[in-house]
């Protein structure tokens, strides 16, 4: 709930303005200590395999840094 409540103060969706490359960065890292979470705990990654923590932690690692990549060309073009 806390990372929720980061990703709200971080991201303010009642602003209509674009939203600066560290609110995205902010935002990723809620984001991924969420997915974690997710993935550890509530899907109980934790009692699986190596293959299946390092494929699935590889996978949203691959999301973040696309994402991260896109921001940070937007930010470049500004």
């Amino acid at each position: 709930m806390s990372m929720t409540g980061v990703s709200l103060v971080a991201g303010d969706p009642t602003d209509d303005r674009r939203l600066p490359f560290l609110g995205v960065v902010i935002l990723l890292v809620a984001a991924a200590i969420k997915a974690r979470q997710i993935l550890w705990v509530f899907l109980n990654l934790r009692q699986s395999t190596t293959t299946w923590k390092a494929t699935l932690a590889a996978f949203l690692a691959v999301i973040i840094v696309i994402v991260l990549g896109c921001a940070g060309v937007s930010a470049l073009a500004r």
